[in-house]
């Protein structure tokens, strides 16, 4: 069995090693660098240029914990330096992952021929056809760019241009506050930049609880984050020295940049899909919930169907097809997804929200703990935020949890099993959790859904 994988995104390289491990022969196609819009242009290069302006804020509090750090400051060419040498080592990583997996790497760009023929234009030569007999696609996603900028002014960044700025703008405005957005507020911020976030809708991060949206906002602006929510943005104007932002209602800010995170477009353009007869709705392919398309033995993976466009997921998605590629039958479900981001202070979310839980039917109980009540939170000096827990008031089972604070994309991870496993709120009281750590945090919010909290507040 012969299997052609096209992107090496978390989706198709899982989806490559899933084929491999279960006995096929597998040729993965990519036009740019293995690893796909993650680990070049996304999740790993964002995260290593935080965790930078994390240590730099660390610098900052250096007294705090009776050290002496006089005078830090942001070499922000350095930094895009190690995230650059960060990002190749990862990519070597791959490469050799995918050698040991024995899967035969093809660079270029490909397209559709018919169900079973791939044209690739190599990166070292002409064309080259590949003779397969299944697919799976995986080729991502680009920057979404809407009508109102010029991507090719200087003042314009993109997500994955803002990755590789070695100036640090005196102000900048953010338009979109979705995670990406926030993250890059947050970056900015942190480093020195008078930040302006601006989002359409009423909240910033709209997929989250309202209630969770306003507590973050609040902590962003208390760290200098101006947010503007409802608010369009009509326009801008491009000045010798920045840009002027026009808004609705005939307001207007003035940048040295402006950085667009409206999200991410399915990448489907000029690839054969259509022409071979891949279901394409919305701009997006269209796959059922073994991640097969419209096309018996074509498969789909990853931001290119426009799902959840997620890294994590995208991984799954190309294990249930790199499976099913070879007769197996997993089947995708999308019900509990850890919801990440990386920002300052950090916001994780699992499960449902107190509005989406009564909509279902839930009479819900509602457990907090405030991470200023637990030791390790002021050992870390980082006491900000709290740990929410929703639980079902008929059974006691957990149903969603929201954290703001320090380590929250690793915290929610306990949540998320609890769910899984249909774990009760007693349940987490009961498991024994070491002491002091910010982990701790769940026993009391736990405990304080039935007024039994050891540390009340």
């Amino acid at each position: 069995m012969r299997i052609a994988v096209v992107g090496s995104g978390p989706g198709g390289l899982n989806a490559a090693m899933c084929a491999s491990r279960l006995g096929a022969e597998v040729v993965l196609v990519e036009k740019d660098h293995l690893g796909g819009v993650c680990l070049n242009k996304g999740c790993v290069p964002t995260k290593a240029l935080l965790r930078s302006a994390e240590v730099f804020s660390l610098l900052k509090k250096a007294d705090d914990f009776g050290l002496v750090s006089e005078n830090p400051r942001v070499d922000l060419k350095k930094m895009v330096e190690r995230k650059n040498k960060l990002v190749e080592r990862l990519r070597f990583g791959v490469e050799s992952l995918l050698k040991k997996h024995n899967v035969n790497i093809v660079g270029g760009r490909a397209r559709l021929l018919s169900p079973n023929l791939l044209c690739v234009d190599t990166s070292n030569g002409g064309p080259e056809t590949i003779e397969t007999d299944k697919i799976i696609l995986a080729t991502g996603s680009d920057d979404l760019l809407p009508p109102f900028v010029d991507a090719e002014r200087e003042a314009v960044l993109t997500t994955s241009r803002a990755l590789k700025i070695e100036h640090l703008p005196s102000s900048l405005v953010v338009v979109g506050g979705g995670a990406v957005g926030v993250e890059f507020a947050s970056l900015f911020n942190v480093l020195g930049s008078n930040v302006t976030l601006i989002e359409v809708l009423p909240q910033i991060l709209p997929q989250e609880d309202p209630e969770l949206s306003t507590a973050f906002r609040e902590r962003l602006e208390a760290r200098g984050v101006k947010v503007v929510v409802g608010t369009k943005v009509e326009g801008v104007d491009y000045k010798p020295k920045g840009v002027l932002v026009r808004l609705s209602e005939g307001k207007a800010v003035s940048a040295e940049k402006i950085l667009v995170a409206l999200g991410r477009k399915p990448t489907v353009a000029d690839l054969g899909f259509e022409e071979v007869g891949v279901f394409v709705q919305n701009g997006a392919i269209v796959v059922d919930e073994r991640m097969e398309t419209s096309i018996p033995d074509i498969y789909a993976v990853g931001d290119v169907i426009g799902r959840a466009m997620f890294a994590h997921v995208a991984m799954v998605e190309g294990w249930v097809a790199g499976s099913n590629a070879l007769d197996g039958d997993e089947k995708m479900t999308y019900e509990l997804i850890p919801n990440c981001v990386y920002s300052f202070p950090e916001l994780a979310s699992v499960g449902l929200t107190k509005e989406k839980a009564g909509e279902l039917g839930f009479k819900v109980k509602v457990g907090r703990f405030p991470l200023a009540a637990g030791g390790r939170a002021h050992t870390l000096r980082e006491t900000e935020g709290f740990i929410q827990l929703l639980m079902d008031a008929a059974g006691d089972r957990i149903l969603g949890c929201q954290i703001i604070g320090y380590n929250a994309t690793e915290l929610i991870h306990e949540a998320t099993l609890a769910i899984k496993l249909r774990a009760t709120a007693r349940d987490l009281i009961e498991t024994m959790h070491a002491h002091p750590t910010l982990s701790e945090g769940f026993v009391e919010a736990a405990r304080s859904i039935y007024g039994e909290e050891i540390y009340p507040t």
